[in-house]
């Protein structure tokens, strides 16, 4: 357990994450004081007493924390108890019952540990890493790390499969299942997506935020090829809403050839993305975001709505 760099700036790092006031956000003394016990750290006295009045004196959570770990440090020189803490605390069993509070923890833990040589894995163990010592490599590291994680976490084949169960429901239900896939897709792709919401005289299928810029989401599963009328119609929904409004239009069927001669080169804020499209690009493991942003590229480059884009 000798590739964790121990520090001062580290223990007192830990101390402030885990010991947050906030217990929404950190752990409560007596959380805390329950994993100190299972790793085998001594709780240390915080000098929590009555001073004879109505109210008493003693270290601050955070505080005490910190005294715990450095006695613990101070006594035995090593690290290996500190490694067995942060593995139980990020044990992949809490998540199920704690999953955002440990979440946040998990990242902020994780952007200090870099500077110790070391991460915490998708497994909840401590796992040894090149110590970086600048800023621009720690965000280097950073990004790949994020990268590597958010790989991890995205079931490509779930997400198959819960389009291709699309087809399976009944022609009205359709179409609500396929907005909530939408969302839970844009979600998990953390696009921030807003749910399918209603305006005065208007239906919207949704919303996401794509490098902060706001897109209408328009989904339909029908047969039919869509239509230039169709277009029209999602068309003024961006249009009316102001010059930064943008749009994507997601369909089942094709789009008809006259949408194309309509629409492409003459100045459209919007895509146009079909399911089949959206199978491909989950069948490729292809980001979203990368999907987007070649669309969105073909779009301002070439006038095109509706550029195919995966493996290309």
């Amino acid at each position: 357990m000798s590739g964790l760099l121990m520090s001062q700036e580290l223990l007192s790092s830990l101390s402030t994450i885990f010991g947050e006031t906030d217990n929404s956000v950190g752990f409560s003394k007596s959380e805390l004081e329950k994993k100190l016990v299972a790793c085998g750290i001594a709780c240390v006295d915080d000098d929590y007493h009555n001073n004879g009045l109505v109210y008493k004196i003693g270290l601050n959570k955070k505080d005490w924390f910190y005294n715990c770990l450095v006695a613990e440090w101070n006594k035995t020189k090593s690290t290996t108890k500190f490694v067995q803490l942060l593995e139980t605390i990020f044990n992949p069993i809490n998540f199920v019952k704690d999953e955002v509070r440990l979440r946040n923890m998990l990242k902020s833990v994780n952007d200090i540990l870099i500077f110790a040589g070391a991460q915490v894995n998708d497994k909840g163990k401590v796992a040894y890493i090149a110590k970086k010592e600048t800023i621009n490599g720690v965000e280097e590291q950073k990004k790949e790390m994020s990268k590597k994680e958010e790989e991890k976490r995205i079931d490509f084949e779930k997400l198959k499969c819960q389009l291709i169960e699309l087809s399976k429901f009944a022609p009205q239900e359709r179409g609500y299942a396929f907005e909530k896939f939408l969302t839970n897709l844009f979600s998990e792709f953390s696009l921030k997506p807003r749910e399918p919401f209603r305006i005065v005289g208007e239906q919207i299928d949704g919303s996401f935020d794509y490098n902060g810029e706001f897109y209408l989401v328009e989904a339909r599963w029908r047969q039919d090829k869509i239509t230039a009328s169709d277009i029209a119609v999602f068309n003024a929904k961006i249009t009316n809403k102001s010059s930064f409004t943008r749009g994507a239009f997601f369909s089942y069927s094709v789009f008809d050839d006259y949408i194309f001669q309509t629409y492409n080169n003459r100045g459209s804020s919007f895509i146009l993305i079909t399911v089949n499209e959206l199978y491909e690009m989950l069948d490729a493991k292809m980001k979203l975001q990368d999907f987007i942003y070649k669309k969105v590229r073909a779009l301002a480059e070439e006038g095109v709505t509706n550029k195919k884009v995966v493996n290309s």
